[in-house]
């Protein structure tokens, strides 16, 4: 006659699954699988957080809907970061994002330039002393 097999999770633990549960101690995540710790990371962490859910997700250790409910955090943060390690890998969460660039006005982007351009000329004073410049 075949075996059941009893859930394993530790005392305190939050489990996400059967297999997979989460304990937060001393300001310190430890994930465990049965009773064998698999990772942790410091609380103040979040890259290593959405790096680690997605892993599971990704491997499907647990459910994307069951780090929801454990942690508490959005389903399209976790959709969002699990397709981020499918196509980018471990090292996309750890990259420096690209700096953006100023916001430039154009034509194109601010469409009616001549409100802004006769509100400009309306409040210019114009310059009535010559302007000498000397090198």
């Amino acid at each position: 006659m075949p075996q059941a097999l009893l859930p394993l999770v530790l005392d305190g633990a939050t489990p996400l699954n059967d297999r997979i549960s989460v304990v937060c101690r001393d300001g310190r995540w430890t994930y465990f699988c049965g009773v064998e710790p698999v990772f942790f990371h410091d609380q103040s962490d979040p890259t290593a957080f959405r790096m680690f859910t997605s892993q599971l997700a990704c491997q499907r250790a647990c459910k994307q809907i069951e780090i929801v409910k454990a942690f508490g955090v959005t389903a399209k943060s976790v959709k969002r970061n699990v397709k981020k390690f499918r196509e980018e890998g471990i090292e996309s969460f750890y990259r420096l994002r690209k700096p953006r660039g100023a916001t430039v006005m154009t034509e194109a982007s601010n469409g009616d330039t001549g409100y802004f351009r006769e509100r400009r000329m309306k409040s210019c004073v114009p310059v009535s002393f010559p302007l000498v410049f000397s090198l």
